[in-house]
Parts: structure tokens; C-alpha cells; sequence
């Protein structure tokens, strides 16, 4: 019967796929070939939710559409240890603290390159979208570490002192009001021009649509609105996913990097829903007949072994 139910999902899914194309008009197709060549971390759920050449999840009809480009600086946690020259020096120390006991959110895809090779992107406070710094003060930086807090957060530092040698102690947080509710808590007051932000990719996931918020016309509301955000399509929520990133030239020392957001609001159409409705009846007629037939031969092997019927005993 297993394979019954596979033969209709085969078959509907024959019917559904087209043929795959790029996202770019210059037809490149981006393949994030890290995610064929290394593990993925254990607790990753998240997953590609529309087709790659750029149509609405199938099934769904698209509300608004919005694509935006970022740019970064990509290491590698190596680099922390590379002395007072490179760049990460100020802030090797603190970051390492931060993250001891940690568990490694994952980088693009998900992927762990594992130890020293894991990547930690870099960016300038004020390069972040509004909603994304929102959320990370009301979230992060007015938060306590919460005894389930055993994975990576978003780090915000003060830039570099004038001072040579000086270095960053630990990332900035709130200052706490006792008795008072964290959303009152302080923050420390350093100009946004004067911080930067230190992450794992994998960090970007849950929080994706706010990339696009802003300027997003009339799916500003929509991607806004965390709780619209969902890993699969369903009717009337929100998807996203960074369908492109670039590598870091590491041969040249070069660490900067892009990486291109995706963020759909989409509706179910009434094809799909039609779709989905019949995969359904399909599905609850295939469990049913499954049913029957489990039910018959177990009656066959009663009959079989002379064991008395149930009206019997």
C-alpha cells in the first residue's frame, strides 16, 4: 500500500513541476554546492519553500513579491585567532566567550563546515534593515540569557576604539531596570554608525521577511508581521529564503560577500486548492484501504491458525 501512496504523489507531482529554470535573466542558476559536500546541523528545519526558477510555491498565487541584496564580511572562526592585524581582533576575545557552550546555528543551508572552519559573517550596524535592528534589540539585546538560550544570538559591538590595542569586553546589552519589563530596559547609547554586528548565517533564517520590510511597498505590513511567516506555504503567509550567496575570496584576502533575499506573500489559488483537496480525498481513500486490508489478513490468518472468532471467545 506504501507504494500505492507513493504512485499518486508521483503522479500529482508529474503533473505540478515544470521545467527548471534560473532566477537571473542572464540564466544562472545558483547552486550552493557546500550543501551536497558537508553535514547539515542536527536541528536545521528549514527548507527551500518555492521552485527555483522563481514561481510561486505550487499551488499559490503570489500577493507580493520582494527581492533584496545584502552585502557582509564572511569568516571563519579561525580568524579570531589571527592575531592583533586582522579585523576580528577587537572583538576575538568577547565573540569567543560568547559563543563557548553555544550550539552553531548552521551557515547557508544549514551546512556546518565544523571547528575553526564554521562561518561568521560581519556587518555594519547601520547596514542592517530597520525591522532586522528592531528585532534584535527587542529580542537579543533586551533580553536575558535565557536558561534554554544554547544557541548562537546576534552579536552587536562597539567598533574598534580609537586606542590601539583596546578590545571589546562583550557584546553590547540592555541596561536592566529591576522590576521593570524588559521592553523598558536601556540600551547602551552608542551611535549606530559606531556598531557592528557578528552572526551565523544560519541566524538569518528565522527572521528572513524583515530583510525585505522595509520599502517593500504593500508587503511592508505583511513581511513585517513575523507571525505571517511560515517554513511551507499555506493560504494567505509569508515565505522567504536566501536563494543566493556568494563566497569570500579567502586566497586574496578579500571577506566580503552578498547574499540575495527572497519574500513572497501568497495566497492559495483555487487550482491548488482544488489540488490540494483532491491529494486529500486521495490520501484519506488510500489509509482507508490500507485499513481494509490489514483488517483481512489478519482475519485470513486467524482462520488459518483455527483461532475463534471474537463472537466466540
Amino acid at each position: 500500500m506504501k507504494s500505492t501512496i507513493a504512485s499518486i504523489a508521483l503522479a500529482l507531482l508529474v503533473q505540478a513541476v515544470g521545467p527548471t529554470h534560473a532566477y537571473e535573466k542572464n540564466g544562472k542558476h545558483f547552486i550552493n554546492w557546500d550543501a551536497h559536500e558537508f553535514p547539515i546541523v542536527d536541528h536545521w528545519n528549514w527548507h527551500r519553500p518555492f521552485p527555483d526558477h522563481g514561481e510561486p510555491p505550487m499551488g499559490f498565487e503570489t500577493k507580493c513579491n520582494v527581492v533584496k541584496k545584502f552585502h557582509a564580511r564572511n569568516y571563519r572562526l579561525g580568524d579570531l585567532r589571527n592575531g592583533e592585524d586582522h579585523p576580528l581582533y577587537p572583538f576575538s576575545d568577547a565573540i569567543q566567550r560568547h559563543i563557548a557552550g553555544r550550539t552553531y546555528p548552521g551557515s547557508w543551508d544549514g551546512v556546518d563546515h565544523g571547528g575553526m572552519q564554521r562561518d561568521l559573517l560581519m556587518m555594519d550596524w547601520r547596514e542592517l534593515p530597520v525591522y532586522v535592528r528592531q528585532w534584535i534589540e527587542r529580542e537579543e539585546m533586551k533580553r536575558p540569557d535565557r536558561d534554554d538560550g544554547r544557541q548562537w544570538r546576534f552579536m552587536v559591538f562597539q567598533k574598534k576604539p580609537k586606542k590601539s590595542g583596546a578590545t571589546a569586553t562583550a557584546p553590547l546589552k540592555a541596561i536592566p531596570t529591576e522590576g521593570a519589563d524588559v521592553s523598558t530596559w536601556t540600551l547602551p547609547e552608542v551611535s549606530d554608525r559606531d556598531k557592528v554586528v557578528f552572526f551565523a548565517p544560519g541566524q538569518l533564517y528565522p527572521i528572513l521577511p524583515l530583510f525585505n520590510a522595509k520599502g517593500g511597498g504593500k508587503c511592508e505590513d505583511s513581511f513585517s508581521d513575523l507571525s505571517r511567516y511560515v517554513p511551507a506555504a499555506k493560504d494567505d503567509s509569508v515565505v522567504a529564503w536566501p536563494f543566493e550567496h556568494s563566497k569570500p575570496d579567502r586566497e586574496h584576502g578579500k571577506a566580503e560577500v552578498y547574499f540575495k533575499i527572497r519574500a513572497e506573500h501568497v495566497l492559495e489559488s483555487d487550482h491548488g486548492r482544488d489540488r490540494r483537496l483532491m491529494w486529500d480525498m486521495l490520501m484519506r481513500n488510500a489509509r482507508r484501504t490500507e485499513r481494509k486490508h490489514t483488517r483481512a489478513e489478519r482475519e485470513a490468518g486467524r482462520d488459518i491458525l483455527g483461532a475463534p472468532e471474537r463472537d466466540e471467545l
